[in-house]
């Protein structure tokens, strides 16, 4: 009696592990074509004397916000609508003998209304150069309202103005944060580098940062006062330099960099301007105007 169960006990087991390995045989033959597929859609295209890979995605997102826009707009500003996720073109000579370039890489993502863009080129030439250019833009958006904003009393106070507050004038109440902006940071940085292969390098580059946007500020002198900018500033970079390389592995180099800041913000009061009022200054930051 004992001898038939550990037979049928062994037989089970066995049983059970055969059909295991069959699943996992099965599995695996259904991913041999889609591995097989994604090896021939990574071969490319040959033209010329170059193999051409592209490869393109777009998409969408749906947004649903239950609560303070203004918050959700501050910390995530995921807004919907459709999105190109991902482009990409790569282009590589077949001998590394072309004329103008033996390699060729392009990528962006994040266009159509994220808050990120990203746009990146390499372009290179075997002994002669390589070059890299980098382009950035983020959207910077701000309007965390807070519960102690000294802009907005409940209740008239001794060293305000006369009638300032509610009820006698709600329309000196300031709807938003007091700090509240919606900026643009553009950022690009390009870089070339002469003879990468041989003992003396030239190196060269540029990089140019804006930021520019409406945007809300205070001061304090004796009450806050709360300030309407256009925001703008701009930093311009130039960078050169040389690398010597005496040994395979100890290299000197010289950089020179040139820096250039430029700020051109302008600052208006909309309480002393007759053309511009709080809330109004408020739906131009909003809509980033």
């Amino acid at each position: 009696m004992r001898e038939t169960k550990s037979s049928r006990y062994l037989q089970i087991r066995g049983a059970a592990r055969l059909r295991r390995l069959l699943m996992v045989t099965a599995a695996l033959g259904l991913l041999r074509p889609m591995a097989n597929a994604q090896q021939e859609e990574q071969k490319g295209m040959d033209q010329g004397n170059y193999n051409i890979k592209q490869s393109i995605e777009f998409g969408g997102r749906l947004v649903n916000v239950g609560g303070d826009q203004q918050a959700y707009g501050t910390f995530v500003n995921l807004q919907q609508g459709p999105r190109l996720l991902g482009f990409t073109t790569e282009m590589r000579s077949l001998d590394h003998h072309a004329t103008l370039f033996d390699r060729l890489y392009f990528s962006n993502f994040g266009y159509g209304g994220d808050p990120n863009d990203v746009s990146r080129l390499r372009v290179s030439k075997n002994k002669w150069y390589d070059l890299d250019a980098l382009f950035r833009r983020d959207e910077n958006f701000w309007d965390y309202t807070l519960q102690a904003n000294p802009l907005n009393p409940t209740t008239p106070f001794p060293n305000g103005p006369a009638g300032f507050g509610p009820p006698a004038c709600t329309a000196c109440v300031l709807p938003v944060s007091p700090h509240l902006f919606n900026t643009r940071r553009k950022l690009g940085d390009y870089t070339l580098l002469l003879m990468p292969e041989s003992r003396v390098r030239l190196r060269a580059g540029y990089s140019r940062n804006t930021v520019q946007g409406p945007g809300f500020s205070s001061i304090h002198e004796g009450t806050e006062q709360v300030l309407f900018e256009d925001y703008k500033t701009t930093v311009n970079t130039y960078r050169v330099g040389v690398d010597f390389r005496l040994f395979p592995r100890t290299n000197i180099s010289y950089d020179q960099i040139w820096s250039y800041s430029k700020g051109d913000t302008g600052i208006i009061d909309p309480a002393q301007s007759h053309c511009l009022s709080l809330r109004m200054a408020a739906r131009w930051i909003s809509a980033g105007l």
